[in-house]
C-alpha cells in the first residue's frame, strides 16, 4: 500500500514539473518577437513592463506591492488581470502568474519570467532594456 502511494505522489509532482516545463517553455518562444498589439498606450522613448496577475494567485499578492513601487518609478508598466483580460494573456502567450514580460521602447520582448521577482531584479531588467 505505502508503495503504491508513493507512485501516486511520485506521478502527481512529476506531472506539476512537466506542465510548469511546458508552460516555461511556450512563453519563453515570445522572447525576440514584437509584443503584440493589446490596446494600451506605452511611451516609445521608454522600455515597458507587463506584469500579469490574478486576484486570488497567492504569488501575485506577495509580488503586487513590487509592481506598485515600479509604477510610481517607471511609465511604462502596465498590470493584467488575466481573469478580466484573458484574451490579452492568450497574445503574450501566458500560461502562469504571476508573470512579468520586459520590452524593449522599439516593441521587442527582452525577458519573459514566471514567479515573484524583487523590485531590484525589475528595475535592472528595465535599464537593460533601455
Amino acid at each position: 500500500m505505502l508503495k503504491i502511494l508513493f507512485f501516486i505522489v511520485l506521478g502527481f509532482l512529476l506531472l506539476i514539473v512537466g506542465a510548469n516545463f511546458v508552460a516555461m517553455r511556450t512563453m519563453k518562444k515570445l522572447k525576440g518577437k514584437t509584443v503584440p498589439e493589446i490596446g494600451v498606450k506605452a511611451e516609445k522613448a521608454y522600455p515597458s513592463l507587463y506584469y500579469f496577475f490574478s486576484p486570488t494567485c497567492g504569488p501575485c499578492k506577495v509580488m503586487s506591492p513590487n509592481i506598485e513601487k515600479l509604477e510610481k518609478e517607471h511609465p511604462n508598466v502596465f498590470r493584467i488581470d488575466i481573469t478580466r483580460e484573458m484574451a490579452t494573456a492568450r497574445k503574450f502567450g501566458i500560461m502562469g502568474v504571476p508573470a512579468t514580460v520586459v520590452v524593449d521602447p522599439k516593441g521587442t520582448v527582452k525577458e519573459v519570467l514566471i514567479g515573484v521577482k524583487t523590485v531590484q531584479m525589475l528595475t535592472n531588467l528595465l535599464k537593460q532594456a533601455s
